[in-house]
């Protein structure tokens, strides 16, 4: 729909806006679209003139995407057709010559517009059959958003159009940060926002909501990375329960639960300060997916705990105001102290392992006191696994173990997934006068995304979403070149921001500070060094300084250099910072574990890093050593952590074995038969034995897969659901053969879980050794058209999800099934003809989405499906349901996204229906019941979860995710009919 409207007003709309701003009273009326000839007149400069009509697109872009977010968000149970018709209206009136006199008369003045703007389309939603609190609200949001648009930019003149075009990201962010405060831009479910409310957002967006790759702002990378471009739905897990789900789905069970207290584990990198942030920008926007919205009851606060090392932590009204900066000072106090007596508050505890070790007990004391002060209000805390031991008596007293969430790493569709976004958002940012640069990304997005999932080491890497972005920085940094492990991918990361930024933009430093590339990463070796030393992660500036003065004639500098040095790193290198004014820190702590590993290698530490190497607070600087080591300090070191090995506990030895595994195929160089020997022990740690144990060894790479294959029996039966995890976490191409083996057992359970994993592998591949053999199967994906060739093979498959285009041939073998009860055709399905239908009078739901390629009449044939009983068709391209006279056992169908139909009559005369769902308010007055009764009823019935509900839908919808429409409760059925399945009540069959 939004695609549609935005087809329909592209260029329109930009004309619009120029013209008010230049005040050009006939640019509207001009037949043609605002083309680079008219800024061409103005600056006599073509390229300056692409520039300036792209620049508007852009501006275009933003009213779109914000109009269409307010769509999404506010009115999710109206009636699509409405919401098309009232925003279509309100475009059409803001690209009229009338909306022009209007602004230049007024002046811009948002209230004043908006009240002709009411005057003038009192009488629409009669006219057009619609809600008018609807109407107004999407057309004030429309009109408000594109004055205050034009309100953005400075008054016009040839020479402020010239400073515009010379940085347009400083509008861009204007206008994308944009608040409407207008009285009447409220919907029912809404209430009007308060200038407060509107600074608080706005800090919080200022602070959480533009992701820089680690504060990278240069050439090659986007000024402008907005958080929701760039977020994936992440997976969590509960520690106990080790069941993995997508993170909206999670957290919203884990607030639901009464226990006041959720622990966010992670490793580094992992996701869980963009979960934390993404969650609080989502509610204070009042965006939040379905299953969250029941936060809409908290007021987010959000504190980055590492800030308050070295003080007390904030109390009472600076719980608001601590992470606001500058803004804080500009809220009421009284609204603030209302907000901190009179509401519920969901504290948002970010970084408690980045904390001093002697910092944690104290920060423990204060969350107790802080749910204890506020009884009724939650808090979530993120931090690194290791520290979260120090945190375990606050867990039993505030809630229960189980509210330990752990942040897993991404699946093969997540990383996909990042990197579009990344790349996405990275596009939208593109400079516009390089005319090749949009293909040469997507290019570099296509060799990136075939690379990462042809190299086991990079499949590996990519899973964490630090990592992953810093591949996606290098890839489009250096034109292409990829790393091959952790060290050699931050090495070319801080090359780049340390050394190549301002060099290629040939800014030199005002401090005078000239280092080479090697001084550089030797003082932040030290640096880096001194921060482990201090056990700190943020130290005072003169402190460093002073340390910083005794190193730096090794390096043959002046020791009195020591205080620019570090302010040129802090500002300039985005590997250092100074969050406040007299202490400084890494950005990242990733970067700090990098380097100390490098200084351990170039001071020949072995013993330091054998007597480490379990320790989980220095486990990731011991990873990176095993890969920057040189082979004297690799030999050395495996060596002596294999002389170790008879003197460990089992289970300290078993942990030693899978990191060692992990980490030594980073190593460059190793003696073979150093590599032998660890090879040999890893018999000792198998099979796994529980979920952690299977996720570790899912990092050990290809040799495990043989191994694992060999418990495929049913004296190991135990330990089946352990391997099969181990060796889908591991995505070795070798690993589909040893899940063959365990396909061939016929048990229902692991079928289920080898399905769940085939996102992880190539489609093709795993179709035809794994799924093939999954002859339990009740319901399946159909992702290419070898898993097409698979479901043909399955003689139990109830259920179908078309989500490729297939030939009518594959079509209508698939519905011919007899097994098949339920069939569903989603929007990737391109399908022409249905034709297929012909001998599927066993199909009692048939869903049809999209099918913008089917000629209206072959709709008709859909009354080949005699026994269907349920029929969602949500189709631009249906005109007539004349077929329903072919459906006698019709009772429930669903047109709401088919806006090109018109004639109800047939509907009319089907005596079974009992349940309708239209596009238009107005065809309901076609009907003997109310609209509002009919809609009401439904959304009572989905809430409820009445029995004959059948089409409530599993999977989580939101902005991130595709809606996955497979029926839980259609299974549910099928499995309780089927004799031979029955106790397997909680199957989960989405994919």
């Amino acid at each position: 729909m939004f695609s549609f409207l935005a087809t329909i007003f592209s260029g329109k709309l930009a004309k619009t806006m120029v013209a008010i701003w230049t005040g050009d009273k006939d640019l509207i009326g001009t037949a043609t679209e605002l083309g680079a000839e008219f800024f061409d007149a103005k600056l006599n400069d073509y390229q300056e003139a692409r520039k300036a009509q792209r620049f508007f697109a852009e501006i275009e872009d933003e009213v779109f995407e914000s109009v269409q977010a307010y769509a999404e968000t506010e009115f999710r149970s109206v009636l699509p057709g409405d919401v098309k018709l009232s925003i279509e209206t309100a475009l059409s009136y803001v690209c009229s010559n009338r909306f022009l006199e209007t602004c230049l008369e007024h002046g811009l003045r948002t209230e004043v517009i908006l009240d002709v703007f009411h005057k003038e389309n009192i009488r629409k939603p009669s006219e057009l059959c619609l809600d008018e609190s609807v109407f107004f609200s999407l057309g004030n949001h429309v009109v408000a958003k594109v004055v205050s648009c034009i309100d953005a930019f400075p008054k016009f003149s040839l020479e402020a159009l010239k400073a515009v075009l010379a940085d347009t990201s400083e509008i861009l962010d204007r206008v994308s940060r944009i608040e409407l405060l207008v009285n009447d831009l409220h919907h029912t479910t809404v209430k009007p926002k308060s200038p407060n409310e509107v600074i608080y957002r706005t800090a919080l967006t200022n602070k959480l909501g533009k992701v820089n790759i680690f504060g990278v702002d240069t050439t090659g990378l986007p000024k402008r990375y907005d958080l929701s471009l760039a977020y994936v739905n992440l997976t969590i897990s509960g520690r106990e329960t080790k069941k993995s789900e997508s993170s909206v789905k999670v957290i919203s069970l884990a607030l639901r639960n009464p226990q006041p207290l959720t622990i966010v584990t992670g490793e580094p990198g992992s996701g869980k300060t963009t979960l934390l942030s993404w969650l609080v920008l989502s509610m204070v926007k009042k965006q939040l997916p379905e299953q969250l919205r029941h936060l809409n009851d908290f007021f987010p606060v959000f504190v980055r705990l590492r800030d308050f090392a070295g003080q007390p932590f904030p109390e009472g009204s600076e719980l608001v105001t601590c992470s606001l900066g500058a803004f804080g000072a500009k809220l009421d106090t009284d609204w603030v102290s209302d907000i901190v007596k009179n509401r519920k508050l969901l504290f948002m505890l970010d970084g408690y392992d980045e904390l001093p070790e002697g910092c944690r007990t104290r920060a423990s004391r204060w969350v107790e006191e802080l749910l204890a002060a506020w009884p009724e209000s939650k808090a979530i805390l993120s931090s690194r696994p290791y520290a979260v031991a120090e945190v375990d008596q606050l867990v039993s007293e505030c809630g229960t173990a189980n509210r330990e969430l752990n942040v897993q790493p991404m699946d093969p569709d997540q990383v996909s997934q990042l990197i579009s976004r990344w790349y996405k958002a990275y596009e939208h940012q593109v400079t516009h006068n390089q005319e090749n640069n949009e293909n040469d990304l997507k290019l570099l997005q296509a060799r990136l995304i075939k690379q990462v999932f042809s190299n086991r080491i990079l499949r590996t890497i990519v899973r964490n979403p630090l990592i992953c972005s810093l591949l996606c920085f290098v890839n489009a940094d250096r034109k292409g070149i990829v790393p091959s492990d952790r060290g050699e991918l931050y090495r070319i990361a801080t090359s780049a921001l340390v050394a190549r930024r301002d060099a290629e933009r040939g800014i030199e430093a005002e401090s005078g500070v000239v280092l080479t590339d090697r001084q550089s990463t030797k003082i932040l070796c030290f640096i880096a060094e001194y921060f482990y030393l201090r056990k700190s992660f943020q130290v005072r500036l003169e402190d460093v300084a002073g340390n910083l003065k005794e190193y730096l004639p090794s390096l043959g500098i002046e020791p009195s250099q020591s205080d620019a040095i570090l302010r040129y790193l802090a500002e300039r290198s985005h590997v250092l910072r100074s969050p406040t004014v007299g202490s400084i820190d890494f950005s990242h702590k990733t970067f700090q574990e990098y380097y100390y590993a490098l200084r351990i290698v170039e001071k020949g530490m072995v013993e330091w890093v054998r007597d480490n190497f379990t320790n989980p607070d220095f486990s990731v600087v011991c990873a990176f050593t095993m890969s920057l080591s040189t082979p004297a300090f690799a030999d050395q070191l495996v060596a002596g952590l294999l002389e170790k090995l008879p003197n460990l506990g089992e289970a300290d030895r078993r942990h030693c074995m899978l990191v060692l595994q992990g980490s030594i195929r980073d190593i460059a160089e190793l003696r073979p038969e150093l590599r032998e020997t660890v090879r040999s022990h890893l018999a000792e740690v198998l099979p796994p034995k529980n979920s952690q144990e299977a996720d570790e060894l899912s990092g050990s790479g290809a040799i495990i897969v043989e191994p694992l294959g060999e418990f495929a029996v049913k004296e190991s039966k135990q330990y089946w659901p352990y391997c099969i995890a181990a060796l889908i976490g591991s995505m070795e191409p070798d690993a589909l053969f040893a899940l063959k083996r365990f396909a061939e057992l016929d048990d229902p359970e692991i079928d289920q879980l080898l399905v769940n994993g085939r996102p992880l592998f190539p489609n093709n591949a795993y179709s035809r050794v794994v799924l093939a053999n999954c002859t339990t199967l009740l319901a399946m994906e159909i992702v290419t058209k070898e898993d097409a060739h698979v479901a043909l093979q399955l003689p139990r498959l109830q259920q179908l999800i078309v989500k490729t285009d297939l030939d009518e041939e594959t079509l209508r073998g698939l519905a011919g099934l007899k097994s098949l009860k339920h069939l569903v055709l989603q929007r990737k399905c391109d399908i022409q003809s249905l034709s297929f239908l012909d001998g599927s009078k066993q199909i009692e739901l048939l869903e049809l989405y999209g099918a913008e390629a089917l000629p209206s009449t072959e709709f008709e044939k859909i009354g080949l499906c005699e026994n269907l009983t349920k029929l969602v068709i949500h189709s631009g391209k249906l005109e007539a349901v004349d077929f329903v006279r072919k459906l006698p056992r019709l009772e429930f169908i669903d047109l709401s996204e088919s806006l090109n139909f018109s004639d109800l009559s047939p509907l009319r005369r089907a005596n079974g229906l009992s349940e309708i769902k239209l596009p238009y308010s107005w065809m309901y007055d076609q009907f003997d019941f109310d609209a509002d009764d009919v809609t009401m009823n439904r959304l009572q019935r989905e809430v409820s979860g009445s029995d004959d509900d059948i089409f409530e839908f599993i999977g989580d919808i939101d902005e991130f995710s595709e809606n996955e429409l497979i029926s839980q409760r259609l299974i549910d059925q099928l499995v309780q009919e089927d004799a031979a399945y029955q106790g397997f009540d909680e199957l989960d069959f989405s994919v």
